[in-house]
Parts: structure tokens; C-alpha cells; sequence
């Protein structure tokens, strides 16, 4: 006899509407931020280097999750950043902090990213009308402050990357390939572990011979357009685990499609309380992930939790 856990809730999608819009200056400058992060990494030995959705690679600098940031390195140049270590302040706004805190100093977030002759619109409220981020442009850079709405809407993570990088991505999502859908699996894999640590919660072990499983439902999904832990043969998560060659005892599934990358995932997930509970599910001891993306390089994420 085992036990399963599936997530009720699916996260929402986050593939947001394009309408025709204005010009746009570029103008990129390195903040004070940005600067202090440069001189204390560039000596660093790097622990993980990962593809990200921007023309850049994101730079795990060590296995410690008490202590998880990412810096964002192009040509040696820091050109982005991701934060979650509590108290840690940037761009004036600390980790923990009340989102009333970022609306007091910033305002409303951005509506649209302009490139070119098209205008990105942005949304920030979830499948439940609550506001889980907000994206401003901040002394030349664009910077997101992720919130937490099961901790009081506090501040959870911190992601910047500058104005000049953002705009040299095309549209909402980058293209796909087989470094890009690695980079997706593992990092997410690193950022679930973060916030377990972060609650208390031993880390999982990854089990990265298993993604497999993951991208064969993720393909699955793309291929015959649904979305369910429910395959269209009927098979459960738990079926295709064991026919993958896992011995379990307990198992779950965390599914989501349509955010930009690893992180906006993660976000998502955390946000949403089914997810939430299976990334923070202390019987859990092992995962794997699996991406795919679809003929519009939108990732589709199979996470799957077992013991």
C-alpha cells in the first residue's frame, strides 16, 4: 500500500497577451547592485553554471541553501541576479519585506515590456485574482519581487536582470533546446530545495535518471493538448513511475506550463497551495523533472516527488 499525492489545483497560465505598441529607448546602466555583486563574485569558484531564457548564464556559486542566490554572468559581466536569502536587500527592497513596501517606494509595476514595435503585457495576478509579483524598471534594470501570499504577502525572492538583456530577448519565451531543457530541470530541482530548506525541511535527492519519466508525460501533454496528471491512456503518475523503474513508496506530481523559466515556475508553484504542499512535503525524499516544450518553446514541467 502506498500514498499519493497530486496537486488539485494547476497552476495558471501565464502566456500573456501581445497587442502592437510603441518605441522605446534603450538605456542601460549598472547599478550600485549590480556593481557590489560583480566585485564579490568574480574570484568565486562556481559551483553550477545553467542556460537561462536571456542571452546569459545563471551561476550557482555554491550548495548551500541557507544561503541560495544566483548571479546572472555574460562575457564576465553580471547582467542579472536572483535572491532569496531573507533580509538581503536590494534595489532598496529587503527579502521579507511587505509587498505594500515595494508598491510604497515603486508604485505600479510595469503593464507592458516594449520591444521593437510590440508591447509585452505583463500579469501579475493569479488563476485567484491575488498578486503574487510585480516587475519594475529600476535605474536601467528590470527587477521582479516575487511575494509569498502564504507568508503574509512578503517579498520571497528577488530577480533583476538589466534593461539591455531583457530587451535582447525575443517575446515572452526563448528557444528551446536540449542545454535549455536541462538547465530548467536541474535548477528547478535547486530552487524546490531552497525553500524546503528554508522551512525546515530536509533536501531532496535528485534523481536526474528518472527526468525521463517527466518529459515523456510533459511531452505527452504537448503532443495530445491537455493538461492532467492523468495520462490520455489512463496511466497515473504513480503508474508511470513504476514503469519507469522507481520502487516508491509515497509519491507525487506537481505540474505547470506556460511560465518563462525555472524560476517564474517555481514561483508559481510555491504560490499555489497544492504545489506548495508537495515541494514542502517532508515524506518526500527524492525527485526528478522532466521538460518539454512545445512548437512555441513553451515549457511544459512534470515534477514528480516519491519515496
Amino acid at each position: 500500500m502506498f500514498k499519493k499525492w497530486l496537486t488539485a489545483i494547476v497552476v495558471a497560465c501565464s502566456i500573456f497577451t501581445i497587442s502592437s505598441a510603441l518605441t522605446h529607448v534603450d538605456a542601460n546602466t549598472t547599478t550600485p547592485q549590480a556593481a557590489k555583486v560583480k566585485s564579490a563574485t568574480v574570484q568565486q569558484k562556481i559551483y553550477k553554471k545553467f542556460h537561462s531564457e536571456y542571452d546569459m548564464m545563471w551561476e550557482m556559486e555554491k550548495k548551500d541553501y541557507k544561503d541560495f542566490y544566483l548571479v546572472g554572468r555574460k562575457n564576465n559581466e553580471v547582467v542579472g541576479g536572483f535572491d532569496t536569502r531573507k533580509g538581503q536587500s536590494l534595489f532598496g527592497i529587503k527579502i521579507g519585506d511587505a509587498s505594500s513596501t515595494v508598491t510604497k517606494k515603486y508604485g505600479k509595476p510595469v503593464e507592458s515590456i516594449i520591444k521593437g514595435n510590440t508591447a509585452y503585457k505583463q500579469n501579475y495576478v493569479d488563476g485567484n485574482g491575488k498578486t503574487t509579483s510585480g516587475t519594475y524598471l529600476i535605474e536601467g534594470n528590470y527587477v521582479t519581487f516575487f511575494y509569498d501570499i502564504h507568508a503574509k504577502n512578503t517579498v520571497r525572492s528577488i530577480l533583476w536582470v538589466t534593461e539591455k538583456t531583457e530587451l535582447s530577448k525575443q517575446g515572452f519565451f526563448s528557444l528551446s533546446s536540449n542545454d535549455l531543457r536541462n538547465s530548467f530541470e536541474e535548477l528547478s530541482f535547486h530552487l524546490m530545495n531552497q525553500a524546503r530548506v528554508a522551512n525546515g525541511v530536509a533536501a531532496l535527492v535528485y534523481e536526474s535518471q528518472y527526468n525521463f519519466i517527466g518529459r515523456q508525460h510533459s511531452r505527452d501533454m504537448i503532443y495530445y493538448n491537455y493538461f492532467d496528471h492523468q495520462s490520455k491512456d489512463g496511466k497515473q503518475p504513480w503508474d508511470r513511475m513504476k514503469a519507469g523503474g522507481i520502487k516508491f513508496t509515497t509519491t507525487g506530481e506537481n505540474l505547470a506550463y506556460g511560465q518563462y523559466s525555472a524560476i517564474h515556475a517555481h514561483e508559481a508553484l510555491m504560490n499555489s497551495l497544492g504545489h506548495r504542499e508537495n515541494i514542502l512535503q517532508g515524506k518526500f525524499a527524492h525527485s526528478f523533472i522532466g521538460v518539454q516544450f512545445s512548437n512555441k518553446n513553451i515549457p511544459y514541467f512534470t515534477i514528480g516527488f516519491y519515496k
